[in-house]
């Protein structure tokens, strides 16, 4: 659990409440959301509100769009001075302006996840143990997290979180436990991959009471600063182009996961795979709340790959509506 930090605004005695009572509701409010909630604070403090009162004029200022900031990080904004706004109703305060329902469309990101090809895939592999590696991590740790990431659809957090007792070398089953929305579920390793997880464990010695299965020298966890590093360096050596006009520079570490869900997608179509079949599986395996989200993929699997658009076309005509223009 992510520790409250003091703040020092009109607020700085109702905010750490606030935190624990959302908490004792059973919401997460880790280090984004406490952050975001201390960037308020700061915020009002700075402008000179120093009455415990929420006024139109504050959300607007607070609200207001930050230079090439995107709409999601604007709309995360919107909701945190929302949800302090309804908190402090709720306990008896007056002259607390509450904002209208969020329009999610309004805030809805358009950002598009990188899919990286086969080759690019494969070139990553081909240079990934020969970078300089100036880290606290071995290059042969970094190159079978890389395997894992990529050939399991992991988060980067599940990765790094990943425990010497979650791992079943004789089946290659993996526990992924309390993630996103704290949901736990079994994921099976290919051959190749568990066969590479059991020469890691023999062949690197770290102490005998380490934690994590993935882990520095001294037995910790591996930084994720770390990792990101070495993955940049990666993409770098590997030609993989730089990205223009965008806040990443190089593909993110989250694109291997979107990778992995349309490479397996293309893979079990191409297979001959019912899709009505395969969606729920990838589902299932990706850790999904709904269908819904898995269903996102399809799009940039039928973008990457036109046999799969063929052979979904009959099956999903609703998913994706067709757009009428005007011939122009």
């Amino acid at each position: 659990m992510y520790k409250i930090p003091e703040f020092i605004g009109p607020f700085k005695e109702i905010l750490p409440n606030f935190i624990n009572y959302r908490r004792s509701l059973g919401y997460d409010y880790l280090k984004p959301t406490v952050l975001r909630l201390k960037e308020l604070d700061t915020f009002l403090s700075k402008h000179g509100y120093s009455k415990i009162e929420m006024t139109r004029e504050m959300y607007d200022l607070w609200i207001a769009k930050k230079g090439n900031e995107t709409h999601t990080n604007q709309g995360k904004r919107c909701s945190a001075f929302t949800m302090l706004a309804k908190y402090l109703i709720s306990i008896g305060y007056d002259n607390i302006f509450l904002p209208t329902p969020i329009n999610h469309k309004m805030w809805k990101s358009n950002f598009v996840p990188y899919i990286f090809s086969y080759d690019e895939i494969t070139n990553i592999f081909r240079v990934a143990d020969k970078i300089d590696n100036l880290t606290n991590v071995d290059t042969s740790t970094f190159v079978i997290m890389l395997a894992t990431l990529y050939t399991c659809g992991l988060r980067i957090s599940e990765l790094l979180n990943l425990k010497l007792q979650n791992i079943n070398f004789t089946t290659g089953a993996i526990q992924i436990l309390n993630s996103k929305n704290h949901e736990n579920r079994l994921i099976v390793a290919s051959d190749s991959l568990r066969k590479k997880l059991i020469e890691y464990h023999l062949n690197y010695t770290c102490p005998i009471n380490a934690e994590y299965f993935f882990r520095t020298p001294n037995g910790a966890q591996v930084p994720y600063g770390t990792f990101k590093t070495l993955y940049h360096k990666t993409l770098a050596l590997a030609q993989i182009p730089k990205k223009d006009n965008c806040r990443f520079k190089y593909p993110r570490i989250h694109d291997l996961r979107h990778t992995f869900a349309v490479h397996s997608l293309a893979k079990m179509v191409s297979d001959g795979y019912d899709t009505y079949t395969s969606l729920p599986l990838l589902s299932k395996f990706l850790g999904h709340k709904h269908i819904t989200e898995t269903e996102y993929y399809l799009r940039f699997t039928e973008e990457n790959y036109d046999n799969v658009k063929i052979l979904t076309n009959n099956i999903y005509q609703g998913v994706f509506p067709k757009v009428e223009h005007d011939n122009e």
